[in-house]
C-alpha cells in the first residue's frame, strides 16, 4: 500500500479538475469578445480590438500576448487549444500553492489539497477555463506571481548563510523573482498580487509561538513586492508619457 499511495495521490488531484473542465476542453465553442480572435494568422497580423485599452489601463504585457494569442487562433476549434494551455497553469498553480501550503506553512495534506481544490474550483477559476480570452489574466498571471512568491521565499532562506556562494545565490533568486513578479503585474496586476495571499498564509495558519516570525515575513514581503510595484507604476505611467495622443 505504501508503494501504492504516492502514485494514487498525484493522479487524484488531477482527475477531478479534469473531470470538472473536461467538457470545455473538448467542446468547440467561444465565449463572448473570444470571437473577436477570428479570423487570426500570422500573414494579416491585426491588433486584437481591445489591445489598445490594455496599454492605457496599465497592462502592456497582455496587450502584446493577446496579439500574439490572436494570430495562433485561425478557427474556432483553435480555441479549444487555449482553454488546454490555461488548464495546464492551473494545474501548476495547484501544485505549487500546494507544495507551499504543505513545506513553507506546514498544513497537513488533507487540508492543503482542499484549500488548493476549492480555489481551483471557483467561479472565478471556471471563467479562465472555460473563457480562452481570460487565459492570460487568469492563471498564466496567477502561475507566475505564486512562483515570483516561491523564488522570493527560497531567496531569502539562502541569504540567512554566511558563504559567499549563499549571498549570490539569494541575490540571483531576489532578482529572478522580481522580474517573474513584473511579468504578472505587467500582465493583470490584480492578479499579479496573489503573492500576499501567500504572506498572510504564513500569518493565518502560523502557531503562536511563529507570530514574531510571521511579522518579519509580513514586513519582508510589503518592502520588496511593495518597492516592485513602484517601479511597475513608475514604468506603466512613463510608457504612458511617451505614448502619442491623438
Amino acid at each position: 500500500m505504501k508503494t501504492v499511495r504516492p502514485i494514487l495521490s498525484p493522479i487524484a488531484f488531477l482527475a477531478l479538475p479534469l473531470l470538472v473542465y473536461l467538457p470545455a476542453l473538448i467542446t468547440d465553442y467561444g465565449m463572448h469578445n473570444d470571437y473577436r480572435f477570428l479570423p487570426g494568422n500570422f500573414q494579416d497580423r491585426k491588433p486584437f480590438v481591445e489591445a489598445e485599452h490594455l496599454y492605457i489601463v496599465g497592462r502592456p504585457l497582455q496587450s502584446v500576448l493577446i496579439n500574439v494569442q490572436g494570430w495562433c487562433i485561425n478557427r474556432i476549434a483553435d480555441l479549444k487549444i487555449a482553454r488546454w494551455i490555461s488548464w495546464a497553469f492551473m494545474m501548476g498553480f495547484a501544485g505549487l500553492f500546494y507544495r507551499f501550503l504543505r513545506r513553507g506553512i506546514g498544513l497537513e495534506a488533507f487540508w492543503s489539497a482542499a484549500i488548493v481544490m476549492g480555489m481551483v474550483m471557483l467561479p472565478s477559476s471556471e471563467i479562465y477555463g472555460l473563457w480562452a480570452c481570460h487565459f492570460l489574466p487568469g492563471y498564466f498571471t496567477l502561475f507566475f506571481s505564486l512562483s515570483s512568491y516561491l523564488v522570493f521565499d527560497a531567496a531569502w532562506r539562502n541569504g540567512r548563510g554566511s558563504s559567499a556562494g549563499h549571498k549570490l545565490r539569494a541575490a540571483v533568486l531576489t532578482a529572478l523573482s522580481a522580474l517573474l513578479f513584473w511579468v504578472a503585474l505587467f500582465n493583470y496586476p490584480i492578479n499579479g498580487i496573489f503573492v500576499f495571499v501567500c504572506t498572510f498564509a504564513y500569518v493565518f495558519f502560523s502557531h503562536q509561538r511563529a507570530r514574531a516570525q510571521a511579522f518579519k515575513i509580513v514586513v519582508r514581503d510589503l518592502v520588496f513586492f511593495g518597492a516592485c510595484m513602484a517601479v511597475y507604476f513608475g514604468a506603466n505611467a512613463f510608457f504612458l508619457f511617451l505614448t502619442p495622443r491623438p
